[in-house]
């Protein structure tokens, strides 16, 4: 009779565990040092076990935890998330990390300084215009990495009144940190350029606005062809569309570059009214006239003096710290490294999909990760589509604490998804904006 408080305690302990184990959530790890059930080297093992897992016995009542342990995991596919790895309002599936933005997720490629070789003018397939930067330049072979030239993307027009382009890519961009190198450029970004003109604007009405790194054009020879309908896909506008018009400056008469090979020179800015901002490639560049190889918004000279403009993507004009330049034929990547390079991370962004991907999913919760580094959008949340009309709508969906940065393109965007917030994030260094 004396054991019985004992019995009835083991008893009471023995429910507690029980119930503890059933209303506690299954736990699924990531870690790069996996080493046993439920622990994954990467993401997407561990939402294929999961995706079983619910498949095979559905989703537990208890709800899913997918937590990240510290450390950088580099991410060479999108995130997929879909009907079927959804949870419940109760119990959302959960990827988070285990201590708050100290899981980071980037889609780049890690470049090891060492294996930059000095540049040799002598052997380069272009002259510098500014000889004394060359002692200052590296050179990496991509070749001998793992980069595929399809990881590097490529240019492509595009600007206000463009509509959205279905071919539309980024390039891929290089950070140092976290800090964006820009590609090789005339003027060079803080530059006060003689042939930026502020005077004749408006009737100088604008006169005490001085926008640095910028020239502006002269006259226009030629207004070019129009905006058209479905222009992305017309190989003529794109191509012999442009118009043509004259600088006062010669310094074009140095880019030779970019007339045998298939890296071109791109236009940055406006040219016509100064809210009508594009990016534009060019074709020609003779006797201080430059002919666009496509056609603008609605031709130029509508306001033929708000114009300011840079140059980029020209090797010659590699001159200043954190310029860069990346010759895709050849894969070969030209580097003004900034004098701290050593201390820092050199990261190549190469991901051109979106890192997360949630399409018709539900009740998904991601918290306190870093995302970081890619072609593409940090998180994108839509619904799949049955002729035109949404089959399977995505509700529910919470992005939280987490700090996401330096995408060339957007931080989170939600599309046709019912109750989905983002709380409480740091999102900066977008290419198109934040959310």
């Amino acid at each position: 009779m004396k054991t019985q408080p004992f019995i009835k305690l083991f008893f009471l302990v023995g429910l507690l565990l029980i119930y503890s184990k059933l209303s506690a959530q299954k736990k699924y790890y990531v870690s790069s040092k996996s080493n046993g059930k439920h622990q994954y080297a990467t993401i997407h093992q561990a939402l294929s076990a999961v995706d079983k897992q619910i498949k095979r016995s559905g989703y537990p009542k208890q709800g899913i935890e997918v937590i990240i342990k510290d450390g950088n995991y580099k991410i060479d596919k999108p995130i997929r998330i879909t009907k079927y790895l959804s949870g419940t309002k109760k119990n959302p599936l959960v990827i988070k990390a285990e201590n708050p933005n100290n899981a980071r997720f980037f889609g780049g490629h890690i470049l090891d300084l060492n294996e930059f070789k000095n540049f040799n003018p002598n052997k380069a397939p272009f002259q510098l215009v500014d000889e004394k930067a060359a002692s200052k330049i590296k050179v990496l072979d991509l070749k001998k990495t793992s980069i595929k030239k399809s990881d590097l993307g490529d240019f492509v027009k595009h600007g206000y009144g463009f509509d959205k382009n279905p071919y539309y890519t980024t390039p891929a961009m290089l950070w140092v940190g976290h800090q964006r190198m820009h590609l090789s450029r005339w003027p060079n970004n803080d530059e006060d350029n003689e042939y930026y003109d502020n005077i004749n604007q408006f009737n100088g009405r604008f006169k005490d606005v001085f926008i640095k790194g910028a020239v502006s054009l002269t006259n226009v020879i030629e207004k070019g062809q129009k905006k058209q309908n479905k222009w992305y896909s017309n190989k003529e506008f794109l191509e012999n569309g442009g118009g043509t018009f004259e600088v006062a400056f010669d310094r074009g008469s140095q880019w030779n570059f970019y007339k045998k090979n298939d890296e071109k020179i791109w236009l940055d800015g406006v040219l016509s009214a100064s809210w009508e901002w594009e990016y534009t490639k060019i074709k020609t560049i003779e006797n201080r006239r430059i002919k666009l190889a496509s056609g603008s918004n609605r031709g130029l000279g509508f306001f033929r003096k708000v114009t300011h403009f840079h140059f980029e993507n020209i090797p010659e004009e590699l001159d200043t710290e954190g310029e860069y330049f990346i010759d895709r034929e050849h894969m070969l990547l030209y580097f003004y490294a900034p004098s701290d390079v050593k201390e820092k991370t050199i990261t190549l962004s190469t991901l051109e999909q979106n890192m997360f991907h949630v399409v018709g999913a539900s009740n998904i919760k991601i918290e306190g990760l870093i995302l970081e580094f890619g072609r593409g959008n940090a998180i994108f949340i839509n619904c799949p589509k049955l002729d035109g009309e949404i089959s399977i709508k995505s509700d529910n969906i919470l992005v939280e604490n987490c700090i996401i940065r330096n995408f060339n393109q957007w931080g989170v965007i939600i599309q046709n998804a019912q109750n989905s917030t983002v709380n409480n994030c740091h999102i900066y260094s977008m290419g198109a904006g934040g959310c």
